[in-house]
């Protein structure tokens, strides 16, 4: 809606929303409307199976989605990535609306009725905030013209000191010809661990799940009138939500890792070889599989965990370590 109002293009260079030299010279990297910034690699990888890659973060706290990784801007950093790593970042406290995977056509969505949504919100250092309105209309007639299209504002805070992260789903203003009568809802809370307790209007619920390698909470809200009034989800914590850094790019990296050494046996390279290097991997899935141990697997992932499974791959002949040792010291 924005473009067709401003005719401000979605993706477009970072020269449009931010000031300075900086954003001129960065010409590679680009908004992707107006909280995701992409800065795509454009160059080979070397032998190590990674590559050193320069990004730009103009003003303010953005977040690195698949990974939670917390840059301060203005400022340039140099990070690594691999083949199937794309440098992507919102802005912290973002919230992205999406359709949930299971509900997603192969063609035809944007004449598609949605009959669910989710919200996924990237808290990024915990105290932060961050507001989006998801626009919709018939998607085929030039109705919306007319003002047949609808609005559904969010909201998301932290509060109570980084105790409590806080959404608002806002009531659906506006009716086109065909809307649904009611939605469910999905909540997405990513970059923090097992909540206390999650409520749905200040009512407690069950009908929530935890993914440990990406540390995120998916809250069902269920089926609501189009016309609902505000849904307020709380999520509460035990301890102050704080940046949850160094997770999971470095499982995703050590599952990787241990897919090609599984292929070395013929070789001499035996799993007791890199028992620390599994069972580091396997953190996330534990985290999923026993969510209440979500806290205590991230410490010991970060304390011993991952430099256990570097120090077994150092150990190892060049001509093997020397493909995936660079991904995993930097990861």
């Amino acid at each position: 809606r924005d473009t067709h109002e401003t005719g401000l293009a979605i993706v477009h260079p970072l020269y449009y929303d931010f000031d300075g030299d900086e954003a001129f010279k960065h010409n590679g990297q680009y908004m992707f409307g107006a909280d995701i910034m992409v800065a795509p690699v454009t160059s080979p990888l070397d032998d190590t199976g990674v590559i050193d890659w320069s990004i730009w973060f103009p003003e303010g706290e953005w977040v690195e989605m698949g990974t939670n990784e917390i840059f301060q801007g203005p400022r340039t950093v140099t990070r690594t990535y691999a083949l199937n790593e794309i440098p992507v970042f919102v802005k912290s406290g973002a919230i992205i609306g999406m359709l949930p995977d299971a509900d997603k056509p192969l063609f035809g969505s944007a004449q598609r009725a949605y009959t669910s949504l989710e919200f996924k919100v990237h808290v990024g250092g915990g105290d932060s905030g961050g507001a989006t309105t998801i626009y919709e209309d018939d998607g085929i007639t030039t109705g919306y013209l007319n003002g047949q299209s609808t609005d559904t504002p969010v909201t998301y805070s932290s509060q109570d000191s980084g105790l409590r992260a806080h959404v608002e789903v806002g009531p659906v203003t506006g009716s086109w010809t065909g809307m649904p009568n009611s939605r469910h809802y999905y909540v997405t809370i990513i970059g923090v661990l097992t909540p206390k307790s999650v409520l749905i209007n200040g009512q407690p619920i069950t009908s929530f799940t935890y993914d440990g390698p990406s540390l995120s909470i998916q809250i069902d809200l269920g089926n609501w009138a189009i016309n609902h009034a505000k849904i307020t989800v709380d999520a509460l914590f035990t301890n102050q939500m704080v940046p949850l850094t160094g997770w999971s790019r470095c499982l995703s990296r050590l599952q990787k890792a241990k897919d090609y050494l599984d292929t070395l046996m013929w070789s001499g390279v035996f799993p007791e070889d890199y028992y620390c290097l599994i069972d580091a991997s396997e953190a996330g899935e534990r985290a999923s599989a026993y969510p209440s141990t979500a806290e205590s697997e991230y410490k010991a992932f970060k304390a011993t965990g991952l430099q256990c499974a570097i120090d077994a791959v150092k150990a190892m002949p060049d001509k093997f370590k020397n493909k995936i040792l660079k991904s995993l010291q930097t990861c």
